[in-house]
């Protein structure tokens, strides 16, 4: 009984390699009870099964890592653990340790090394050929300077975004797991957030035209507003750079849907845009940090390839779901679902 509270898979065997013990993670991850058999039909891994042999040989103790699982293999960290008494071998534990989020984790930060390098090394280069340009063949050139000057002026903007982007996103996975307590206007917020970008657009001398349409009178949510601003700005920005000019935007509650005994009323955001669209194979990595449909286009309109990976950063913390909808030629949707305080008991 004390075994089966242990969370981490656990099994004990003898020196004959019998299976003495497992508990009931054991049994979930392996299959079925195996007592009194060859841990080799418990444990079909060559792998572990020669590391078993070799300890009850040398009667040291042992780690070795291993994938286990049928539909969906995760991978564990097997310890092999001899008896206390070298002389007698009926007990041997084989404890196994789930590390594949901290695999993945690892993976995830050593890509994201590489892709900021390689997204920052990149103006960083551009900027030094215009530096070197406009020292020499450029040095006497007005219309060659001017030229190259707006280029390292776009590269030194796109680096700050990057920068900004790369800082906003390290603060929002610090508090990740903090859930926001302050009540906010979401209607208010997403309002700063398109009159702040108004004037990012009549400084760039772009025409673009946002709409805004809220169709029901909007309960408060709780919700941190600075990063829900983040999430208003950067998709209404998204829309922008990859639309047609035109960015529509509506609010409204939507239907209840059950939770538990409670009746939870939702509020949903829609971004849409009426550019290209986006092939269904892309949508599932749209949010992956760096991951760009159409790298040359994203960096021709200042992308740093962040913006969504933000999205859904926040959008997790607070509890909430991102669905994206896109058609090729008729453009996309960016839904945020979020919860309000408005909630009943199920009868």
């Amino acid at each position: 009984i004390l075994l089966n509270k242990i969370p981490m898979p656990l099994i004990q065997i003898n020196s004959d390699r019998k299976v003495v013990r497992q508990n009931s993670a054991a049994i979930e991850l392996l299959g079925e009870a195996s007592l009194g058999r060859d841990l080799v039909i418990t444990l079909r891994n060559p792998k572990v099964i020669k590391e078993v042999d070799r300890v009850i040989e040398t009667k040291t103790n042992s780690e070795i890592e291993v994938k286990l699982g049928e539909d969906v293999p995760r991978n564990y960290l097997c310890y092999i653990i001899c008896s206390e008494s070298k002389e007698n071998l009926n007990a041997i534990l084989l404890v196994f340790t789930d590390i594949t989020d901290l695999i993945k984790g690892e993976k995830i930060r050593s890509d994201f090394v590489a892709n900021a390098s390689h997204e920052i090394r990149t103006p960083l280069s551009v900027l030094l050929g215009c530096l070197e340009t406009l020292s020499g063949p450029a040095d006497s050139d007005k219309e060659a300077r001017e030229r190259f000057l707006k280029i390292a002026s776009d590269e030194t903007n796109r680096m700050i975004s990057l920068v900004d982007d790369l800082l906003s996103l390290s603060e929002i996975e610090v508090n990740q797991h903090l859930i926001p307590t302050e009540e906010t206007d979401i209607v208010l917020g997403i309002r700063r957030a398109i009159n702040g970008l108004k004037s990012h657009f009549t400084l760039q001398k772009k025409e673009i035209k946002i709409n805004l349409d809220v169709s029901n009178e909007l309960p408060t949510i709780i919700a941190d507003d600075a990063e829900l601003e983040l999430v208003w700005r950067n998709l209404i920005l998204n829309a922008a750079k990859y639309g047609d000019g035109k960015v529509d935007i509506s609010v409204k509650l939507e239907k209840e849907f059950l939770e538990g005994n409670k009746n939870i009323t939702l509020v949903r955001v829609d971004v849409v845009d009426y550019g290209c669209g986006i092939e269904k194979i892309h949508l599932p990595r749209l949010t992956e940090r760096f991951y760009r449909v159409d790298s040359d286009r994203s960096r021709k309109v200042g992308g740093t390839g962040l913006g969504l990976a933000i999205v859904k950063h926040v959008v997790t913390r607070h509890r909430g779901n991102l669905k994206i909808q896109s058609d090729v030629g008729k453009g996309s949707t960016f839904s945020v679902f979020l919860k309000t305080n408005i909630s009943s008991e199920t009868s």
